[in-house]
């Protein structure tokens, strides 16, 4: 719900952003004397190009959490989609002329507006959200080499909306990320969960929900989640133990398969 939430104060920002620019473009090239004439005249064209733009920002991964947190990764999709958005819209008004509108310098002064404000807004928004009250309080269990990363990625990406506060357990090999408490023992865990305020549980298997009894803090209100699953969505890849257990199971049922289709075909021969 809360995704939900953060995507909608999202895209209604944007929408915010692309008027106000274009409440500029006018202003500034009607000799800062715009009317309500001039206004109406353009909103509706111009509302039909920035669903167009809308497409576009969402194709280049403007909405994506990752993109968000990342400057580089967010300044060249954003260079990009607004060459794509810029070719859209002169193809729009200079092949199909309904409109009677050919907004040369009008166009070039909102893309300019927009590419500004929507960078600010998209700063404030990361500032935002990143606080630590907007934040889910997490605890990750499962020993395994993405959790630390998995941490890693949520505090380095605090747009997420993720903050894990402890480990269980607490691998030995590595120290935890900074501000993220190890649990050593089952006793350390449930006296964590009993004593601080815990938004979100992410396990890796199963048999750790099972072992931990993890369900049973379902009526705090707890959100559950997969490592596996977390860790895909924050770094867009597949954790390695995952590959290599789906690797094996694919190649049984290949095999399988393999067998199960020579002795269909020599059935049907006959």
């Amino acid at each position: 719900m809360a995704n939900i939430i953060k995507r909608v104060l999202l895209i209604g920002g944007d929408v915010l952003i692309l008027y106000a620019a274009l409440f500029m473009a006018l202003f500034v090239r009607s000799g800062f004397n715009i009317n309500l004439e001039v206004w109406n005249r353009h909103f509706l064209p111009f509302t039909i190009v920035f669903g167009m733009w809308t497409g576009v920002l969402l194709s280049q991964s403007l909405y994506d959490a990752r993109t968000l947190g990342n400057r580089v990764l967010f300044f060249r999709n954003l260079a990009r989609a607004l060459l794509i958005n810029a070719a859209l819209a002169i193809g729009f008004f200079y092949f199909i002329p309904y409109f009677a509108i050919t907004p040369k310098t009008i166009l070039f002064l909102d893309l300019f507006f927009f590419s500004v404000l929507f960078s600010l807004w998209r700063y404030g928004y990361n500032a935002l959200t990143g606080l630590s009250r907007f934040r889910k309080h997490m605890v990750v269990v499962g020993e395994n080499p993405e959790t630390k990363e998995l941490a890693r990625e949520m505090f380095a990406n605090s747009q997420l909306g993720y903050e894990p506060r402890a480990i269980f357990p607490s691998p030995a090999n590595a120290p935890n990320p900074k501000g993220v408490i190890g649990l050593e023992t089952k006793e350390e865990f449930e006296k964590y969960l009993k004593n601080h305020q815990v938004d979100v549980i992410c396990f890796s298997r199963d048999s750790d929900a099972q072992d931990l009894n993890l369900y049973s803090y379902i009526p705090r209100g707890i959100e559950f989640k997969k490592t596996p699953d977390l860790y895909e969505e924050i770094t867009g890849r597949v954790p390695l133990y995952l590959i290599q257990e789906h690797w094996f199971l694919e190649n049984l049922n290949r095999e399988t398969d393999t067998g199960y289709e020579i002795a269909k075909r020599g059935f049907d021969i006959f």
